[in-house]
């Protein structure tokens, strides 16, 4: 596992203010290090491509499905008051109606859509059973200068 100051990886930051750590999900002990006194957790990794979820949905299910349960046991015990996760809008599927609410019931169509969605439901469950608080946040697609449209797209 590799610590890295935020300050190395953008000149934008006038200060460090948070440790970047460059490590699988699946190393729990590495997870455990990293939630040391940490009070607040942003989970935004994943593998996101739908058509990658297609070829391969076993690489999928265990990048976001097993990394975000790993993620949440290794926050309850380290006692981490916040999880932030990094949902997906793909959990709507092609339901036609016009701006999404979040109301709306998923529809997923794809394993990469299933297996965020699955990450939402870990986060509600260990809410309710262990009082870990979770926030999921369903993004869309982002665009801006540094996107990469070809490697990003149908998330």
């Amino acid at each position: 596992m590799t610590y890295l100051p935020a300050i190395a990886k953008t000149s934008k930051l006038s200060k460090v203010i948070f440790d970047f750590i460059h490590a699988s999900l699946s190393a729990e002990n590495a997870l455990a290090r990293a939630m040391e006194d940490a009070e607040l957790v942003f989970h935004e990794a994943a593998l996101p491509s739908v058509p990658r979820s297609v070829e391969n949905p076993r690489e999928t299910h265990i990048a976001c499905v097993d990394a975000t349960f790993s993620l949440l046991l290794a926050a309850r015990e380290q006692r981490v008051r916040r999880v932030v996760y990094a949902a997906s809008s793909s959990a709507y599927g092609d339901q036609a109606i016009l701006p999404k609410q979040e109301e709306m019931l998923p529809e997923p169509l794809s394993p990469y859509a299933v297996a965020k969605l699955v990450g939402e439901y870990y986060c509600q469950v260990f809410t309710r059973v262990y009082g870990l608080e979770t926030v999921s946040l369903r993004y869309f697609n982002v665009f801006g200068p540094r996107q990469i449209p070809v490697r990003h797209t149908q998330v």
